[in-house]
C-alpha cells in the first residue's frame, strides 16, 4: 500500500505506513498503475484526478470491510472543482472505495467526473455536491460499474441532480440508493442513458419533469424502487 494521512508529509515514503503521504493527489502522483493507496480517517480537502492509472483508493474499509469508515474518510472539494476526475482512459482496474465525496461544485459532475474512462466506484457516499449537469456525478461516453452508492443530497442547476449518464455510457449499478437530490430541469435522481440498474432505490428526489430520473436510453431495471420522487 501507499499510505495517505491528515498527518503526513508533503513528501511521504512509498509503502511504508510510518511515512504517510500528506495528501491523496500526492500519493496519485507517487504511484504507479497496479498500486494500492490506502487513505487513514479524516478530512482530505482537496481534488483529485487519476491521471490515467489504474490504482486502487480507498479507506480503512479496503482492509475491514468496516463500514464506518465510509463516512469518516472524506474528500471534500472545496466548492473548487470537481472531487473526483478520471479523463484518461483509466480502466475498471481504476477503482474508488469506501469514502465521502463531498462539497464539489463544477459545470459537470460536483462530485465525480467521469468521460472517456471505466472506473469501478463502491461503497461511496456521494453527498452535498453541485453543478449545472450531474450534481454527484457525470458521466460522459463512459462505462462504469457502480456498486453500493449512496447518491444524496446534490444538486444540478439544469439536469440529473443525482447523476447523469449520456453519449453513449453504459451503467452497472448495483444496490445502492439515490435520494433527497433536486435539478431545476429534468430528473431529479438522475438522467440516464443504456444501462442495467439492479435493486437501486430512486426516493424524495425532484425536478421540474421527472422526479426520479429522466432518461433518453433504453436501460433495464430489475428489482427497484421508485418512491416519494415530485415533479
Amino acid at each position: 500500500f501507499i499510505y495517505v494521512s491528515t498527518e503526513g508529509s508533503d513528501v511521504g515514503s512509498v509503502g511504508v505506513e510510518s511515512s504517510p503521504f500528506k495528501t491523496i493527489q500526492a500519493a496519485i502522483d507517487y504511484s504507479l498503475t497496479g498500486d494500492s493507496i490506502l487513505v487513514n480517517p479524516g478530512t482530505y480537502v482537496e481534488n483529485i484526478n487519476y491521471n490515467g492509472k489504474d490504482i486502487v483508493i480507498g479507506s480503512l474499509f479496503l482492509t475491514t470491510q468496516d463500514t464506518s469508515y465510509i463516512e469518516s474518510t472524506v474528500i471534500d472539494g472545496n466548492e473548487q472543482g470537481s472531487v473526483v476526475t478520471f479523463q484518461n482512459e483509466e480502466t475498471l482496474s481504476a477503482e474508488l472505495s469506501g469514502l465521502t465525496i463531498q462539497n464539489g461544485a463544477a459545470d459537470n459532475g460536483g462530485g465525480i467526473f467521469v468521460q472517456g474512462s471505466s472506473p469501478t466506484l463502491t461503497y461511496l457516499l456521494v453527498k452535498d455536491n453541485q453543478a449545472l449537469e450531474g450534481g454527484g456525478l457525470y458521466i460522459h461516453s463512459s462505462a462504469l460499474l457502480l456498486e453500493n452508492l449512496t447518491i444524496s443530497s446534490n444538486v444540478s442547476y439544469t439536469r440529473a441532480g443525482g447523476m447523469m449518464a449520456w453519449q453513449d455510457s453504459y451503467l452497472t449499478m448495483k444496490n445502492s440508493i439515490i435520494r433527497d437530490n433536486s435539478a431545476a430541469t429534468w430528473g431529479g435522481g438522475g438522467w440516464l442513458n443504456q444501462g442495467s440498474y439492479q435493486a437501486v432505490k430512486f426516493i424524495s428526489n425532484n425536478a421540474n419533469r421527472g422526479g426520479g430520473f429522466g432518461t433518453e436510453g433504453i436501460p433495464e431495471f430489475i428489482n427497484c424502487l421508485v418512491r416519494g420522487n415530485e415533479a
